[in-house]
């Protein structure tokens, strides 16, 4: 599965009571939206979100480091285990963009949702089966993790080899 296209895409959303700090008064939530989209058409989404004040990148700052490092993923393979996977994208985007913790957030969350969608499952399931557990919905409709015994068999399943990495 390799990413064909990635797109930043500006948002503002107007909040319905205004959100007062230490910082200021802010009425409407601004960001940044990345959609990674592969080539079998699955699509992956993650947003920055900075908040002035609070933060170590602006937002005009966060969108131009998300910019960078969209670009710095097409081509790749998100799933593949060795070299160019999920793993050293995040690492290759935490060297280029080390004062932008927002963009690199909005990466590693569009990165995460695209390899779960692959796996055909949430992200919660995709880094439980990482961790060896499962989540299940209880009668409450909760997520609950689950252990289990045989992590290869469950990683299986979901099409991903014995590391949570690629295809089985």
């Amino acid at each position: 599965m390799r990413i064909r296209r990635a797109r930043v895409t500006p948002f503002a959303l107007r909040l319905r009571a205004p959100l007062v700090t230490a910082h200021g008064c802010s009425e409407q939530r601004s960001g940044w939206l990345l959609e990674l989209v592969a080539d079998d058409g699955q699509t992956g989404l993650g947003e920055a979100s900075p908040l002035a004040g609070f933060g170590l990148e602006s937002l005009a700052e966060a969108g131009a480091a998300l910019a960078v490092l969209a670009r710095g993923v097409l081509g790749s393979d998100a799933l593949c285990a060795g070299a160019g996977g999920l793993e050293e994208l995040l690492t290759r985007a935490a060297a280029a963009a080390p004062a932008a913790p927002a963009a690199r957030a909005a990466l590693d969350s569009a990165l995460h949702d695209l390899v779960a969608r692959q796996a055909g499952c949430s992200v919660a399931a995709w880094l439980a089966a990482r961790a060896g557990r499962f989540v299940v919905r209880d009668d409450a409709n909760r997520d609950r993790n689950v252990g289990i015994k045989h992590e290869s068999n469950f990683l299986a399943g979901l099409g991903l080899d014995a590391h949570g990495g690629g295809p089985a």
